[in-house]
């Protein structure tokens, strides 16, 4: 799943954005998350709120905080690079601005259903580059696995346990630490950090994963964890 945030003061704007997305979404055989934001003050709040999104739709000129604004705080204050920003604006202006926050692209209105789509395959190959691997170390050695591989990481005292389909290994970390890298990653328990793409069924107190194994979901997360489920759409007793 790829999740898209929509910013623009236009709401025609983010209609018509919102609208090419769900038509590429079929097209591309993926999952899109999309959510539209008409101010970027509330973006970016909900942004320090800990929301993460692949890609960022973001125009320029958004009033009391504009969208360059908002691209520095995402690169500097959070420390976010692997978002991808592609920004909309009347004209190109502020093209030179957008390298300092790396943006991926500027669409200049009007959008069209061609600009979007060139600039949305750009993005799912950068966002494929940054996402397909875990890398952990081991002593000397740097080891490297498919996130898509990995079903869940269990924490214990100073070590991490990281479950695969292929193999376990154990190695020393926080899951905090990993849990700050895989934004996709759900943190049920403060032992567990699952990938939802493994949950084979979930219900309220536990969920079962692809490899049949019930890990608990904490009191603390319970409703956190209902939230993201039925956010991302996987409701409860969801069964792959």
């Amino acid at each position: 799943m790829i999740r898209i945030a929509i910013c623009d003061t236009d709401s025609k704007i983010c209609g018509q954005v919102k609208d090419i997305l769900n038509v590429a979404e079929i097209r591309l055989m993926n999952h899109f998350c999309i959510e539209d934001f008409w101010s970027g003050k509330d973006l970016y709040e909900v942004l320090l709120d800990g929301e993460y999104f692949d890609i960022i739709f973001l125009e320029t000129d958004l009033q009391i905080m504009s969208g360059i604004e908002i691209g520095r705080s995402i690169r500097c204050e959070m420390k976010n690079e692997t978002t991808q920003l592609v920004f909309i604006s009347e004209n190109d202006k502020n093209a030179m601005q957008l390298l300092s926050v790396r943006a991926l692209d500027l669409i200049i209105k009007p959008v069209s259903e061609k600009k979007i789509n060139t600039v949305l395959e750009k993005a799912i190959n950068s966002i494929r580059d940054f996402k397909n691997l875990f890398l952990y170390k081991k002593r000397f050695t740097i080891y490297n696995v498919l996130l898509d591989d990995i079903l869940y990481f269990e924490s214990s005292n100073r070590e991490v346990n990281i479950i695969t389909n292929n193999y376990t290994d154990t190695f020393y970390d926080k899951l905090s630490n990993i849990s700050s890298k895989l934004h996709y990653f759900i943190k049920i328990h403060k032992s567990y950090l699952i990938n939802p793409n493994h949950i084979l069924k979930s219900e309220y107190s536990k969920i079962q994963m692809s490899n049949g194994v019930l890990l608990p979901i904490s009191r603390k997360n319970r409703i956190d964890v209902r939230n993201i489920l039925n956010r991302i759409g996987l409701d409860n007793n969801y069964i792959f």
